[in-house]
C-alpha cells in the first residue's frame, strides 16, 4: 500500500506539500517516509559516483594547466587515466555525498522539531517527523536524477542542481511548517525565517567540517593514484 502511494505522494508533494503531508498524517503512515529517504539516499550515492568522474576531468585539467605538463601522450591514454582514478575513488565521493544528504535531511528536522515540540507545543508523532524528513527531501532526487545528467556536461551543471533542490526543499520545509502550526504566514514569517537559516546554516558548517574532511581524504587519494598515473 505505501509503495503504491509513492507516486501520488512524490507528484503531490510539488504541487502542495500540505496535502502530501496530511495523506502521510491521515494513513498515520511510517513506512513511505522512510522508503522515500532510502529512494533520495540511493540516487544521491549514484549521483556522486557520476560526478566523480567529471571531477577527475577537471583536477587532470587543472593540473596539466598549472604545470604545463601532459599528463597523458594522447586523449585516449587521458581517458583511460581519468576512467582509472575515477573507477577507485567514486565510491569513496558517493559515500560522502550521501552522508552530506543524510545531513541536509535531518539537521532541517531537528531544527523545526525544536521549534514545534518545544515552543508551539505540538504532540510527538512519528509520522509528523518522517513526513518532516521525507517531502522536503524529494526535490532532492530530482536533483540527483538531473545532476547525474548534467554531470556528463559539467559537474558545475550538477552543483546549480543541488542549490536548486535545496532552495525548494527549504520553501517545502516552510510550507509544512505553516500546515502543522495552523498560523498565517505573517505569524509564521520571522519563525519560518529562524528555522529555515539555522538549518541552513547548521548543514553548511556540518558539510564543511564532516564532508569537506572526508573530501579532504578522498583528494589525497586522489592525487596518490594520479601519481601512479
Amino acid at each position: 500500500s505505501a509503495m503504491s502511494e509513492l507516486p501520488h505522494v512524490f507528484s503531490l508533494s510539488f504541487k502542495n506539500p500540505g496535502e502530501a503531508f496530511h495523506s502521510l498524517l491521515e494513513r498515520s503512515d511510517t513506512i513511505t517516509g522512510p522508503i522515500l529517504c532510502g529512494v533520495v539516499l540511493l540516487l544521491s550515492f549514484f549521483a556522486g559516483m557520476t560526478v566523480a568522474r567529471g571531477v577527475v576531468s577537471i583536477f587532470f585539467s587543472a593540473v596539466s594547466s598549472l604545470t604545463g605538463v601532459s599528463l597523458a601522450g594522447s586523449a585516449s591514454s587521458m581517458n583511460q587515466g581519468i576512467n582509472y582514478v575515477a573507477g577507485r575513488i567514486a565510491p569513496s565521493v558517493g559515500g560522502v555525498t550521501v552522508l552530506c544528504q543524510l545531513i541536509s535531511m535531518l539537521v532541517p528536522v531537528l531544527v523545526s522539531g525544536i521549534y514545534l515540540l518545544g515552543i508551539c507545543k505540538v504532540p510527538f508523532s512519528w509520522p509528523v517527523i518522517f513526513g518532516l524528513i521525507s517531502i522536503p527531501s524529494i526535490p532532492s532526487a530530482v536533483a540527483a536524477l538531473a545532476g547525474m545528467l548534467l554531470s556528463l556536461l559539467s559537474p558545475w551543471l550538477t552543483i546549480v542542481c543541488v542549490l536548486c533542490g535545496m532552495a525548494f526543499s527549504y520553501l517545502q520545509l516552510g510550507a509544512l511548517l505553516q500546515y502543522v502550526t495552523g498560523r498565517s504566514e505573517q505569524q509564521l514569517f520571522l519563525p519560518k525565517t529562524a528555522c529555515i537559516l539555522l538549518s541552513l546554516l547548521l548543514t553548511l558548517l556540518l558539510h564543511l567540517l564532516i564532508g569537506g574532511g572526508l573530501m579532504g581524504n578522498v583528494m589525497n587519494y586522489m592525487i596518490q593514484l594520479l601519481s601512479n598515473v
